[in-house]
């Protein structure tokens, strides 16, 4: 049964925020995953990689001055959009911005990725966003992507949950289809996913992970990443069923 069918079989997908209670939320089953980077999830959680993540610029495709390419020049010289939010993506831009001494002129600051990205389409501004959020809005809205003029790390965006589900039907198809839906595309890629979930380690490891390399995520991306797939899929099961 392909992924579209599988969502189609379920009652509902519901899709929620993450707050500071989602470790009692995932044991107590009232949530059943949790997306992103979370080293608070340690003894008593599973992991396992769902897709790297990188940066990039958005500019609306009507934009006066950026045609075909963005160097750190224009990037300083141009208005920027920001996200006011205290998510990790955001703090990490920030940091980076400043330790490097570049300089950006914030003329809007939004609280979410997604609005600033709809903002940006009907005007001048740029904004640093997710590469793979990036990709979903290119295709609902007049935007051009271009590289960020200088170096910001990679991130790895990941599926959380508790012991008590690891084995419950119902966890390990929303798993399935999760991977599915998000992860990276082509034989290599299905390749490093089925090592990843075969590999999979308890949380109590992952403050050790997070010591040892930068990661950084915003649910926005997540959230519109899902959506986006659900979805198309959604319509895919419409179009069958006429």
């Amino acid at each position: 049964m392909g992924t579209a069918a599988r969502i189609g079989a379920a009652d509902h997908i519901e899709i929620l925020p993450l707050t500071h209670d989602i470790g009692r939320q995932l044991e107590s089953g009232e949530a059943d995953l949790a997306l992103g980077f979370m080293p608070q999830l340690e003894a008593g959680f599973y992991q396992n990689v769902l897709f790297d993540q990188a940066f990039v610029c958005l500019v609306s495709a009507r934009h006066p001055r950026i045609r075909k390419s963005l160097t750190l020049a224009q990037f300083e010289r141009e208005d920027h959009a920001v996200i006011s939010s205290s998510g990790s993506a955001p703090l990490l831009i920030d940091q980076v911005i400043e330790r490097r001494g570049i300089r950006r002129k914030v003329a809007l600051k939004i609280p979410n990725f997604i609005g600033a990205a709809l903002v940006v389409e009907h005007t001048a501004l740029v904004i640093t966003i997710p590469e793979r959020l990036a990709e979903v809005l290119k295709g609902r809205g007049a935007l051009r992507a271009f590289a960020v003029p200088f170096e910001l790390p990679h991130y790895q965006v990941k599926q959380h949950w508790h012991e008590r589900y690891h084995h419950d039907p119902g966890s390990r198809w929303l798993r399935r289809v999760i991977t599915e839906l998000m992860a990276d595309r082509g034989e290599g890629a299905v390749k490093r996913r089925r090592i990843q979930a075969e590999s999979t380690e308890r949380g109590l490891h992952s403050r050790d992970e997070a010591s040892r390399r930068e990661q950084y995520v915003d649910a926005d991306e997540v959230v519109a990443r899902l959506q986006h797939k659900l979805d198309a899929a959604r319509g895919q099961l419409a179009k069958k069923g006429k």
